[in-house]
């Protein structure tokens, strides 16, 4: 009786922590999947910046398809407008954008 009652109690342990890990993992995922859902739009002014370096820009967002939705290069306005979700860290876009040598005043709009 005695080790049934402690092999009952190892099997309900063993069982609530994989509930638990399940949960979390659960958790995780939703939480993942708003961030995914939730997008914000950045105008970057590229005036006075070499077309190479724009260009670079642009394509190095273009590749970040699980946080960037898209890019656009306006060439005749000399703006980068660039849609994004939450999975794009701030420190993603801070490193980019320096990265790129553009600063804040050339953040035309952000939300």
């Amino acid at each position: 009786m005695k080790y049934g009652t402690t092999f009952l109690l190892l099997i309900s342990s063993v069982t609530g922590i994989y509930a638990q890990t399940d949960f979390e993992s659960v958790e995780k995922q939703r939480a993942q999947t708003m961030l995914s859902q939730t997008t914000k739009t950045m105008v970057v002014n590229t005036n006075g910046v070499n077309e190479n370096v724009a260009e670079s820009f642009k394509n190095e967002l273009s590749n970040w398809k699980d946080k960037i939705l898209s890019v656009h290069r306006d060439k005749s306005s000399h703006n980068v407008t660039l849609v994004y979700n939450g999975l794009l860290t701030p420190r993603d876009l801070e490193d980019v954008l320096n990265k790129y040598n553009f600063n804040r005043d050339q953040i035309i709009s952000h939300k």
